[in-house]
């Protein structure tokens, strides 16, 4: 979870003081190109505009190497109670405003 990190989200804290884990509930992953036992490669996250609870994500697997892209992946991420494992009605308020600051930073 560099990402959330990267946005100012302490994860351990969203989970231990919040008592919300983001579990992934849909995941599409196309290959494109065929990788190798040791291959260095990259992987790129970035977040979309969500729906309600649900935090969609795009990611590339890159091969370092050659910048060859071997597969992309759709995943949707949502927020799930560590007290009863039921899926959370709202995001905590931190982490929309994570979300809301790295939208207005990738914008300036």
């Amino acid at each position: 979870m560099l990402w959330l990190r990267n946005i100012g989200v302490n994860y351990d804290e969203l989970v231990n003081e919040q008592f919300t884990e983001l579990v992934v509930s849909e995941l599409n992953v196309r290959y494109r190109a065929p990788g190798r036992m040791g291959d260095v490669v990259q992987i790129s996250v970035e977040p979309e505009r969500g729906r309600g609870v649900r935090l969609p994500i795009k990611c590339d697997l890159t091969k370092v190497e050659n910048g060859l892209v071997l597969a992309t992946a759709d995943v949707t991420l949502a927020p799930v109670s560590t007290k009863n494992g039921k899926l959370c009605r709202r995001l905590p308020a931190s982490l929309i405003e994570a979300l809301v600051n790295a939208e207005e930073r990738a914008w300036m």
